[in-house]
């Protein structure tokens, strides 16, 4: 190889990361948590940096992960929403979580789903006996 090629090369490559990189915006890709950089370094903050704030409590549809929520928090709806207010929440939630939906993913999100699925319905259950409805037919 004579140096022309490897200066014209060397002067390519480096065009090409120009181009790339103004396509890109000019931003290393995001890093995901526990994820090492380019260098191999690991994603543990430096010893300086002071810790992260405390996560705020949970609010809205996030709080409705626990476990001992009541129903319409887990429905996400007004505790005195009508029957068919609980039964159209109920359609919309489990059709999302419902264990068929999510049969492809990852077994961690399937059981996931399945947990979630069996809150839902627990939560349907419960706010169409407290309405004096039936729970059977959603």
């Amino acid at each position: 190889m004579s140096t022309v090629e490897i200066l014209v090369a060397v002067v390519g490559a480096g065009l090409g990361y120009l181009v790339v990189s103004a396509f890109m915006g000019g931003k290393p890709p995001p890093r995901q948590p526990g994820q090492a950089d380019a260098t191999g370094a690991g994603a543990a903050p430096p010893p300086s940096a002071s810790p992260a704030p405390p996560a705020p409590p949970p609010s809205g549809p996030a709080a409705a992960d626990d476990d001992n929520a009541p129903w319409w928090r887990v429905l996400n709806l007004s505790p005195s929403a009508s029957d068919n207010e609980i039964r159209t929440a109920y359609r919309s939630l489990i059709s999302q979580y419902h264990p068929d939906k999510v049969a492809s993913l990852g077994p961690e999100l399937r059981a996931l789903a399945e947990k979630k699925s069996k809150q839902i319905t627990r939560a349907y259950q419960d706010a169409m006996l407290a309405n004096g409805g039936t729970p059977d037919a959603p």
